[in-house]
């Protein structure tokens, strides 16, 4: 079952609606219900529970593959306005997977890329945590098509002093920040990173 929060309350029967409608597995429906939600009743809400409603229909949108009002209701989430807390840390989270999601529908490597950069940056301080969005990042900027912000986000992760943790992710960038002409794909003797993601 879905968590109730707030939000949902104020929306009750909008909310039982769109419950059904995805237990069911019509997620079609689910989206549709989340979408009729008035203005008024978002622009009445704390940033926290605004942040939690607009999750939820970036969530369902990309469920029911509706990438243009995805993209839409991800550029109303600003993440960066949240406290530093608990809670706006598993919500900036939660958004940053999903603008992973998609961003790889449409194989925008550089989006995905800078979403694991923000990942990174969040899950710094914890014990482990922090490898695989590293790992990823460098992975998906080896991917992007090379321009100018793909050469600085290259030397900016080469940079990170963290990166001496990842022998190959480390290895990977140095052979892409260095002006030399290489074989690609890499042999994979060359670098053997376990998975990809």
């Amino acid at each position: 079952p879905i968590p109730c929060v707030p939000w949902q309350s104020q929306t009750s029967g909008q909310y039982q609606r769109r419950v059904h409608g995805e237990n069911s597995g019509d997620i079609k429906q689910a989206s549709e219900i989340l979408q009729e939600v008035q203005v008024e009743t978002i622009g009445s809400m704390e940033l926290e529970e605004k942040c939690e409603f607009l999750l939820e229909q970036f969530r369902l949108t990309l469920e029911n593959n509706d990438f243009v009002r995805s993209d839409l209701v991800m550029k109303k989430v600003a993440p960066e306005k949240l406290a530093d807390n608990e809670k706006s840390r598993d919500l900036k989270d939660r958004y940053y997977h999903l603008q992973i999601r998609y961003y790889k529908t449409n194989s925008n490597y550089l989006e995905v890329c800078k979403a694991y950069q923000k990942l990174f940056e969040l899950k710094k301080t914890a014990a482990d945590a922090w490898q695989e969005p590293l790992k990823n990042a460098v992975i998906f900027i080896s991917m992007a098509p090379f321009d100018s912000e793909v050469s600085d986000i290259r030397h900016h992760l080469k940079d990170e002093k963290l990166i001496s943790k990842l022998e190959n992710s480390r290895k990977l960038l140095e052979l892409l920040t260095t002006d030399v002409i290489m074989k690609w794909p890499l042999d994979g003797r060359r670098i053997k990173e376990k998975s990809f993601h």
